[in-house]
């Protein structure tokens, strides 16, 4: 890209992807269930979203390091994800990643060859 234009920054977890990250997690920790509602809850507002945060992080313990390979493997690009990143890019715009958490799957995103991303973590 020569000449940059903009830049175009999207969220992980919903947007870029179909799924949020800590639902899997929690598919595999065996708490989908209630890692997911207490997701829904968060995301509609009923609950502060830090301290939602750690008792969904709280259900997690105990997970291997390798359980991100599985869940990175079961991950959803969002419908025309790859499309429209082309289209940024063609004109001369940036894309960046956000995500609240869990760097080793934004990571792994990152690098996907067609993307020209960059991440960081804000929680």
């Amino acid at each position: 890209m020569s000449q940059v234009k903009g830049l175009c920054v999207l969220d992980v977890d919903g947007t870029l992807i179909l799924e949020e990250v800590i639902d899997l997690l929690g598919r595999e920790a065996g708490h989908e269930v209630e890692i997911s509602q207490i997701t829904s809850r968060a995301m509609r507002g009923e609950l502060v979203f830090e301290s939602s945060l750690r008792k969904r992080v709280s259900l997690l313990e105990g997970l291997p390091i390798l359980v991100f390979d599985n869940v990175f493997n079961s991950i959803h690009l969002s419908l025309n994800v790859p499309e429209f990143i082309s289209i940024l890019q063609k004109n001369g715009i940036l894309v960046g990643l956000v995500s609240g958490g869990f760097t080793p799957i934004v990571g792994e995103i990152s690098k996907i060859p067609w993307y020209c991303l960059f991440h960081c973590q804000l929680a």
